[in-house]
C-alpha cells in the first residue's frame, strides 16, 4: 500500500509523459463545467441567495438541502448529466492510464487509443450515475422524513446519517471497479462482483490508501497553487495551477492502478 502512494509519485516523476491523461482530464473539467455555468445561471445564483443572502435564515443543514433541490428540480437533473460527463471523463484517463501503466503504450497514444473503447467507458459512467442517482433519492426521502419532525423526524435523522455511512461504504467497495473493469475483458457485473470481493479483506487497508494517495494528490495542487500566488504573471500562475491539477489527477489514477495490481 505505502509502496503505492510513495512509489507511484516517483513513477510519475521519472516518466512525466504519464502526466498526459491528466492533462486532458483537467482540459475535459474545464470545458464541461464552463459549459455548465455558461448555459445555466440559475443554480449560482441561488447557492448566492441561500449563503450570501441567507434566504433560508431558521433552516437547519438537512433541510436547507432538502429545499435546494426542490426548488431548483430541473437544474438539479442538469447538474447531475453534466457530473455524468465528469465522470466519464474521470474513467477516461484512468482507461489511458491502465494502457499506459500494465499495457506499457505510450501515454499520450493512451489518451486517444482509450477512445477506442468508449462504449465500457460511457457504460461504467452509467453505471456510476444510476448508482448516485438512487442514492441522492433515497437520501431526499430520509431527509423529508426528518423534516417532518415528531417519530418521523427521528427516524429520517437515524436513516439519513445510517444512509451516509452506507455511501461511504459503497464508494470504498467500489474504488477498485475502473481498473477491474478496464484491464480485463468483461461485463460491468463481472468485474463489480471481482472488485467488490477484492475489498472484503481488504477494507480498511482501501480507506487509508484512498486517505493517504488523496492527501498526496491534494499537497500536489496545493503546492501548485502556492507557487502561483508567488509568480507574478497571470497566465504562467494560471499554468501552474493546471499543470498541478493535472499531476495531482495523474498521480492518483497511477496509484490506484499500482494499489490494486499489488494485490492481485
Amino acid at each position: 500500500m505505502i509502496d503505492a502512494v510513495l512509489g507511484s509519485l516517483f513513477r510519475v516523476l521519472k516518466r512525466p509523459s504519464l502526466v498526459f491523461p491528466g492533462i486532458f482530464l483537467t482540459l475535459s473539467q474545464v470545458a464541461i463545467w464552463s459549459v455548465f455555468f455558461y448555459a445555466n445561471d440559475t443554480l449560482p445564483r441561488f447557492f448566492y441567495e441561500l449563503f450570501v443572502l441567507n434566504i433560508f435564515p431558521n433552516a437547519g443543514f438537512f433541510e436547507t438541502i432538502f429545499l435546494l433541490v426542490v426548488a431548483n428540480p430541473v437544474e438539479f437533473l442538469v447538474l447531475g448529466f453534466f457530473a455524468l460527463l465528469w465522470i466519464a471523463a474521470t474513467l477516461w484517463m484512468i482507461f489511458a492510464l491502465v494502457l499506459a501503466v500494465e499495457k506499457k503504450e505510450p501515454p499520450l497514444k493512451s489518451v486517444f487509443g482509450s477512445l477506442n473503447h468508449i462504449g465500457k467507458i460511457l457504460g461504467l459512467s452509467v453505471f456510476y450515475g444510476i448508482a448516485m442517482l438512487l442514492f441522492a433519492v433515497a437520501m431526499l426521502f430520509f431527509i423529508w422524513l426528518f423534516i417532518l419532525g415528531g417519530i418521523f423526524g427521528s427516524i429520517g435523522l437515524v436513516a439519513t446519517i445510517l444512509w451516509l455511512l452506507v455511501g461511504v461504504f459503497i464508494y470504498f467497495k467500489l474504488l477498485v471497479l475502473p481498473v477491474e473493469f478496464f484491464l480485463g475483458d468483461e461485463k460491468i457485473t463481472v468485474a463489480l462482483k471481482k472488485s467488490w470481493d477484492w475489498t472484503d479483506k481488504r477494507l480498511i487497508s482501501t480507506i487509508v490508501f484512498a486517505a493517504l494517495a488523496m492527501l498526496v494528490s491534494n499537497i500536489i495542487v496545493s503546492a501548485g497553487i502556492l507557487v502561483s500566488d508567488i509568480v507574478a504573471i497571470d497566465a504562467v500562475s494560471i499554468f501552474v495551477v493546471f499543470l498541478a491539477m493535472s499531476f495531482g489527477s495523474a498521480y492518483f489514477g497511477v496509484a490506484l492502478i499500482a494499489y490494486y495490481s499489488s494485490g492481485q
